[in-house]
C-alpha cells in the first residue's frame, strides 16, 4: 500500500549530497506517487521553504548541521514529520536526531521496502495521534494554510473577479480566515474591485532584508467583508519589484496566518508566476470559452503538469461559459481532454455593477448563479477547523482598518493583465 495523505500526492522534501540516495529517492517517490521536491544539497534558507511546505522530510544525517536543522524546523512547524537517514559513521547521531524531533529513521544503503515501510508508519501514526475528534466522535484532520492560486496567461478573462469573490466565499462559507494576495509588480485591481483604500502595500518591502511575520502584519489590511488583504501599488509612484526570494517568503507567511490564502496573479508568465505555483496546494487555470484564450490556459495547464517543482494539479475553470458564440464546455472538455471545474455564468450586468460599485457580487447577490457556482468551488478545496481557532493566529490584526522558469517550456505572454 502506497504511503499518502488522503486527496493528494504526498510532499516530500530531500535533503542529502549523496547522488545515490536521490536516485534510489526519485525512484521510490515514482512508484508511490509522491511528488519529491528538488533535492536540498546545502542548509540555509532557501531549503526552509520546501521543508515547511512539504509533508514529510527526509534527511541524510551527513547533511550539514542536521541535528540543528531538524530543531529549527520542528520549532517553527512541531508536526513536521522528518524520517532520518542514517549510514555506518552517522548512527552515533541517530538518538540526537530522535531527541531533536525526527520520528523515525532509516539505515544507509536504502532498502526501498524498509523506506516505504517506515514512511507508511510515521504517516499512520501521525494520523492516529494528531487527529482531534468532532462532537459526533468523529475524527478529522487537523488544519493547514492552503495556497489557492487563479491564474492565467490572458488577460480580461475575469481573473480578479474569481480572486476577489472567491476569497469572500472561502470566508463566508468555510467559517475560515482568508488573506487576499496581488502576486505581481502592476497597479492593483483587488483593491478597485473591494472598494479599498490601502494605508500599506507590497511596496513597503522593497529594500527588507527580514521579512517575518511581524512585518507581513502590518501590511494586512482588514475588508469590510472580514477576509484581509495584502494588495499591490495603488499609485504610479508606489510601483516596485520584488526578487523571487521575497515572495516566497511572503507566501510562507501569509500561509502561516490563514486557512486559506487566495493569489490573484498577472497574465505575465515571470519569475513571480512561477514562485506563485511553486507553492501553491491548488491552481485555477481561467479562461474564457474562446480559441485564444483555451489555447493560453491549455499551454499553461501543459507547462505546469511538466514541471516537477510544482505539487498541484491545475483546474480549468471557465467563465462567461454560455456567452454567445463561445466554445461549449463538452467540447472544450474534449479537444482539450480535461475535466472542468467549474463554469461560471456570463452576467455582465452583475459583474459590471459590482466592479463600478466596488461591491464584490459575493457580498451584494450571494445567491445569484454566479455566486453560487464560485461557492461550489470552495467545497473542492478540503476542509478546515472554525474560525474562531483560527484567529489565534493573527492576535495583532484587530488594530487594522477595512527553480526553474517554467515559461521556457514554450509559453508566450498572450493578453494584458
Amino acid at each position: 500500500m502506497a504511503a499518502s495523505i488522503p486527496g493528494k500526492a504526498l510532499r516530500v522534501a530531500l535533503l542529502t549530497n549523496n547522488d545515490e540516495i536521490i536516485k534510489q529517492v526519485e525512484e521510490i517517490s515514482m512508484q508511490q506517487g509522491w511528488h519529491l521536491y528538488p533535492p536540498v544539497r546545502s542548509n540555509g534558507e532557501d531549503c526552509q521553504i520546501p521543508c515547511l511546505r512539504s509533508d514529510l522530510i527526509l534527511l541524510d544525517l551527513s547533511f550539514p548541521d542536521a541535528i540543528g536543522f531538524i530543531s529549527s524546523i520542528r520549532s517553527r512547524r512541531p508536526d513536521t514529520l522528518i524520517v532520518a537517514l542514517a549510514d555506518a559513521p552517522h548512527l552515533k547521531d541517530l538518538q540526537s536526531a530522535l531527541l531533536a524531533g525526527a520520528a523515525a529513521f532509516v539505515s544507509i544503503p536504502l532498502e526501498p521496502n524498509q523506506l516505504e515501510m517506515t514512511v507508511e508508519h510515521v504517516l499512520s501514526k501521525h494520523r492516529e495521534s494528531s487527529m482531534e475528534t468532532d462532537a459526533n466522535g468523529q475524527l478529522k484532520t487537523p488544519p493547514v494554510g492552503q495556497i489557492v492560486s487563479v491564474v492565467s496567461l490572458k488577460g480580461g478573462v475575469g481573473r480578479t473577479t474569481l480572486a476577489v469573490n472567491l476569497a469572500m466565499a472561502l470566508y463566508e462559507y468555510k467559517q475560515a480566515n482568508v488573506i487576499l494576495v496581488e502576486a505581481h509588480h502592476k497597479l492593483s485591481d483587488v483593491t478597485l474591485f473591494t472598494n479599498l483604500v490601502p494605508t500599506h502595500t507590497l511596496a513597503k518591502l522593497v529594500g527588507e532584508t527580514h521579512i517575518d511575520r511581524d512585518i507581513v502584519y502590518t501590511l494586512l489590511q482588514r475588508h469590510a467583508s472580514g477576509i484581509y488583504i495584502l494588495p499591490g501599488a495603488n499609485r504610479l509612484e508606489d510601483l516596485f519589484e520584488l526578487p523571487p526570494k521575497v515572495w516566497r517568503r511572503v507566501l510562507l507567511m501569509v500561509s502561516e496566518l490563514a486557512s486559506f490564502v487566495v493569489v490573484d496573479t498577472d497574465s505575465q508568465p515571470d519569475e513571480v508566476l512561477t514562485e506563485v505555483l511553486m507553492q501553491s496546494d491548488h491552481i485555477l487555470v481561467v479562461s474564457d470559452p474562446t480559441i485564444a484564450s483555451l489555447r493560453s490556459a491549455s499551454t499553461l495547464m501543459n507547462a505546469i503538469q511538466q514541471e516537477s517543482t510544482m505539487a498541484a494539479t491545475p483546474r480549468l475553470v471557465i467563465n462567461r461559459s454560455d456567452m454567445p458564440g463561445g466554445i461549449s464546455s463538452r467540447n472544450i472538455a474534449k479537444r482539450l481532454g480535461v475535466e472542468i471545474a467549474a463554469n461560471l455564468p456570463d452576467d455582465p450586468k452583475l459583474v459590471n455593477f459590482a466592479l463600478n460599485a466596488g461591491v464584490p457580487f459575493m457580498l451584494s447577490n450571494p445567491n445569484a448563479l454566479l455566486s453560487r457556482r464560485i461557492i461550489e468551488i470552495t467545497r473542492m478545496l478540503g476542509k478546515v477547523e472554525p474560525v474562531e481557532e483560527q484567529e489565534r493566529k493573527l492576535p495583532s490584526l484587530s488594530r487594522f482598518s477595512s527553480p526553474l522558469p517554467f515559461w521556457r517550456l514554450g509559453i508566450s505572454q498572450q493578453g494584458a493583465s
